[in-house]
């Protein structure tokens, strides 16, 4: 069994806690602290490039956010009654930690590990790149080789 099957085998990624189980041993114990508070310099972010990067400047309530969300979906998958309030400003806030989260995980660990990741190109220089949401909808997008 590869460790990606033991891993979907061992955690069910459903709560906060089970997410820092699962990747507390890459990061030595405090994964969700450390991502959101690492800084990625520089890296590009909305077709710019930024001298640092961090979830905390960008969400400083990133761990309550995180919590209301998996609370809420808690209860909208095992209580029927649940109607959630359409908070879209707590939508929007979740939206993007959500968004942040997993690609600041994979800059760090392409970056420790050499790996392959995205890039932007400017000024002659390669820069890691963050997608933003507003990079997810747009449209204008090209891959270069």
């Amino acid at each position: 069994m590869s460790s990606i099957e033991v891993l979907s085998k061992s955690f069910n990624f459903q709560n906060v806690n089970d997410i820092e189980c699962a990747f507390n041993q890459l990061f030595d114990g405090g994964f969700l602290e450390t991502i959101c508070n690492t800084s990625i310099s520089p890296c590009g972010f909305n077709g710019k490039v930024f001298q640092s990067l961090c979830i905390t400047n960008i969400s400083p309530s990133w761990n309550n956010i995180l919590n209301e969300a998996f609370s809420i979906r808690h209860k909208v998958v095992h209580d029927a009654n649940f109607r959630p309030e359409n908070n879209m400003e707590l939508a929007q806030q979740a939206e993007s930690v959500f968004l942040l989260i997993p690609q600041i995980t994979t800059c760090i660990l392409a970056k420790r590990y050499k790996l392959k990741s995205v890039f932007l190109k400017s000024n002659g220089n390669d820069y890691p790149y963050i997608f933003s949401i507003h990079d997810i909808l747009t449209e204008d997008w090209s891959v270069v080789e």
